[in-house]
């Protein structure tokens, strides 16, 4: 399954067809404030591209989930929830068959959230270990299991995805210290093993497969930064995979797939 922040290139979702590759398709509503999601122009427009892409992509049979946005407010208010409902209503009445959702920042302590209700599938955003999040709430890795179950215990009627985790590596040097190989193959795993103890867990992306150009300046959690490249990925810019590559395919090697029954 793949993830990205917008509808993909038509040759790409041909190909994601062809080679049984299923899409988590999202729209690019990331990270909107809310006092940018109160204008009722920015949600016209929110909307248009939800609408838009599905029914331009519909037809794409590995479109497995129609993704109404990324991070917005983990405490969604009044606002948020108008929008999901309206977001939620609309992707319904376009494709009943398939299920709607939203990925967002997990973060420990913000209660079960009841504008999520209209929503199929809760995609959880969870760096734990990595970023220090709001007032280090997640800095330490071994909070993880807990706040996964506490996910299930709000939403036990919905399908939870992780839909990122990753950490940055771009040399080599001791385990301990971040942006090392080493240090990314220790997240992955122990990652990977706490989602292995949740037989609930509908699933895990890796964020991401391939390096790519992200701005000036940008660091995403590693002292040492190549900027302007995203280094969470497994695969270098120049296609070299790096050692964490390998613990990822035997994972998902190992995973037993559903096959179609006889």
């Amino acid at each position: 399954m793949v993830r990205s922040h917008y509808p993909l290139h038509p040759y790409f979702q041909e190909q994601a067809d062809r080679l049984g590759i299923m899409q988590w398709s999202e729209i690019p509503v990331y990270s909107v404030k809310t006092p940018y999601l109160k204008q009722p122009l920015v949600r016209r427009l929110a909307a248009r591209e939800l609408e838009s892409n599905i029914l331009t992509n519909g037809n794409h049979p590995s479109v497995m989930v129609w993704s109404m946005g990324n991070e917005l407010s983990a405490r969604p208010g009044p606002v948020q929830g108008y929008y999901i409902r309206r977001a939620a209503a609309s992707a319904k009445r376009l494709d009943p068959t398939r299920p709607v959702g939203l990925a967002v920042a997990g973060y420990p302590g913000v209660g079960c959230q009841s504008e999520y209700a209209p929503i199929d599938v809760i995609g959880v955003n969870e760096y734990f270990g990595w970023y220090p999040g709001p007032n280090g709430r997640i800095a330490d890795r071994t909070a993880l299991s807990e706040y996964l179950d506490s996910v299930r215990a709000c939403y036990p009627g919905k399908a939870v995805v992780i839909s990122e985790f990753g950490a940055e590596a771009n040399r080599d040097g001791p385990i301990e210290e971040k942006g090392t190989y080493l240090h990314q193959q220790d997240f992955v795993n122990y990652h990977l093993g706490v989602y292995a103890t949740k037989p609930w867990l509908s699933g895990a992306i890796y964020w991401t497969l391939q390096e790519f150009r992200v701005r000036p300046n940008w660091e995403g959690g590693n002292p040492r930064p190549s900027s302007p490249i995203h280094q969470k990925a497994v695969i270098g810019f120049g296609g070299a995979r790096k050692p964490a590559f390998g613990d990822l395919q035997r994972s998902f090697q190992g995973t037993r797939q559903l096959g179609a029954r006889r």
